[in-house]
């Protein structure tokens, strides 16, 4: 199952509270999308792309 849109991908787990997850869970169902890719559209929305975000990323660890 190692599909070209799937070679990016990193499993992550997370703890979260209750309520939170349970106000995430509405939200997808709302937006009819799964609870993960209710996450990803969040983070995305939160986290936008920029330059400076690209160049920590591509920096390489000390």
């Amino acid at each position: 199952m190692d599909t070209d849109r799937n070679k990016n991908v990193e499993g992550f787990s997370l703890r979260i509270p209750s309520e939170l997850r349970d106000r995430l869970r509405l939200s997808a169902r709302e937006n009819r999308r799964s609870l993960n890719a209710e996450i990803l559209v969040l983070l995305e929305q939160a986290l936008p792309h920029t330059k400076k975000a690209e160049a920590a990323v591509a920096a390489p660890a000390h």
